[in-house]
């Protein structure tokens, strides 16, 4: 197979109406996961930045008490799905 012939088969790929969602394309795939990756570690970063900014003095009224656990609890799952992303990358590396 030509570089040709594997550049118009990505570009196939992603010219589907499902895009990254449907495509079999190694480099497409490997491309959603780096920016879903970089999404979540920006959303999980604000989310730390929040909560460390929330517990920097006793009386911070930053975040209320039941919003600050629910940050909290959410940060928790983008750190969790994170550490999977990353041990299924490592995976498919190897």
């Amino acid at each position: 197979m030509s570089t040709t012939e594997i550049t118009e088969t990505a570009a196939e790929a992603t010219a589907t109406p499902g895009g990254w969602f449907t495509t079999a394309d190694h480099k497409s795939i490997g491309t959603f996961c780096l920016v879903i990756a970089f999404v979540f570690l920006l959303a999980g970063g604000g989310i730390a930045a929040a909560l460390r900014t929330q517990t920097a003095r006793p009386d911070l009224d930053l975040i209320a008490p039941k919003p600050y656990l629910q940050l909290l609890t959410l940060h928790g799952t983008f750190s969790f799905f994170l550490f999977l992303l990353r041990r299924h990358l490592r995976r498919a590396v190897r």
